[in-house]
């Protein structure tokens, strides 16, 4: 009745039974868990690139900024050096024109000096030649007048 066709399907059956019931839970659990797994570390992946994103976003917002405020302190730096450059300019037109001042303050001051020596000179030399000369009395005087109102002209 039973013949080695059926035993062998019977064990065959068996085993598919056995397996299913025992092995295939546990290939099915693990592929669960890989596949629960493999969708962490996807998920993982996923958030770590939109962290990445956001990252490299800051970093040119930051970078962008951070030219913003060079080229800032650059222009700064300009109109305070200009700014420096106008004022030392002035400072030393300011000197100039005081030392300018001063020269020809003491130029005339000199001038003044020497024009009173020299008067004095001629006064001094025109006094002992009048002195050595011989006149009368009326000619002298006349002469004496005469030099005493051109000197107060001078």
């Amino acid at each position: 009745m039973f013949d080695e066709k059926f035993w062998l399907a019977l064990a065959f059956f068996s085993f598919l039974a056995i397996l299913i019931k025992y092995v295939f839970p546990s290939i099915n659990k693990t592929l669960d868990n890989n596949a629960r797994k493999i969708a962490d570390d996807i998920l993982q992946a996923k958030n770590m690139r939109e962290s990445a994103q956001r990252l490299l976003e800051e970093a040119h917002i930051f970078h962008k900024h951070s030219i913003d405020q060079a080229q800032k302190i650059l222009s700064d730096a300009v109109f305070e050096a200009n700014k420096l450059q106008e004022n030392a300019q002035k400072t030393l037109d300011e000197q100039i024109e005081k030392m300018s001042q001063t020269a020809l303050n003491r130029i005339k001051s000199e001038e003044e000096i020497a024009i009173r020596q020299i008067k004095t000179h001629i006064v001094e030399q025109s006094i002992a030649e009048f002195s050595n000369l011989k006149f009368d009395e009326k000619i002298q005087s006349k002469i004496f007048e005469n030099s005493v109102g051109k000197i107060s002209k001078i």
